[in-house]
């Protein structure tokens, strides 16, 4: 309330802020206000210290064009968030609650068509609970709400208690190892079992979001490498704006 009343205000009159020290400018945007309301039309002008009158044009056009307005400043809000937190993945999902989310549907089938082909149950990496194809959770070993997205590279099969468990909380480094090496070994069979068109866009977000060459996504150092390089920063990111780190079964 002492700069931001005044400053936004400040464009209608720059040729006669011209010169002003900052120390007087507050009371000058005040009087100009005042003086040009119907000369200039400013947003608004000061009624007292606590009240503003907003110029009649301008509220008849922010009566008629707020969601224009508003999605305007929402976007400058975000670029600004953006700019100031570069490493942050989904800003724009971040300024407000979170948006509804999407059935796992293609996910579910893409792990339970892997899992069917296998001779013995995969382990929950979390409980060590057998895997069974018709009853795991699958979990977003980043939390959804820090990602906000349903890329296979993140999902897991895990044991639905396990899933409970954790919540949205961050798994402790210990798994990332674990993790990966599900992970490699669900491509093996995936590229085995599903078509080349299929295969191409199951595997997309892996090439892109990890960093991967075609040619190394299914060599498990190269995978291992990029989730320990990858994930392992995205970890340390959350956990610095909040989420908590280090959760284990």
């Amino acid at each position: 309330m002492r700069y931001v009343p005044y400053r936004l205000i400040a464009p209608f009159f720059v040729g006669h802020l011209r010169g002003v020290a900052d120390h007087r400018r507050n009371d000058r945007i005040e009087a100009l206000s005042a003086q040009f309301f119907d000369a200039v039309r400013p947003l608004y002008r000061f009624v007292d210290a606590q009240d503003i009158e907003l110029h009649p044009a301008w509220a008849e056009y922010l009566a008629a064009n707020y969601p224009i307005v508003a999605a305007w400043a929402e976007r400058r809000w975000i670029s600004y968030l953006q700019s100031r937190n570069p490493i942050v993945p989904a800003v724009s999902e971040k300024t407000g609650p979170p948006s509804r989310r999407a059935p796992l549907i293609s996910q579910t089938r893409y792990w339970r068509n892997v899992i069917a082909t296998w001779p013995e149950r995969p382990k929950c990496i979390y409980s060590g609970d057998d895997i069974e194809p018709d009853g795991f959770d699958l979990d977003h070993f980043l939390p959804w709400t820090f990602v906000c997205h349903d890329a296979i590279w993140n999902l897991l099969p895990v044991s639905p208690r396990a899933n409970s468990a954790k919540g949205n909380r961050l798994p402790d480094r210990s798994y990332l190892s674990a993790f990966a090496a599900a992970q490699h070994r669900g491509l093996m069979t995936a590229k085995q079992i599903m078509t080349a068109d299929d295969w191409e866009t199951a595997t997309a977000p892996f090439l892109g979001d990890l960093r991967l060459a075609a040619r190394d996504l299914l060599d498990p150092a190269a995978l291992g490498d990029s989730y320990a390089r990858l994930v392992g920063a995205q970890l340390d990111i959350a956990r610095t704006i909040g989420f908590e780190p280090g959760w284990r079964w």
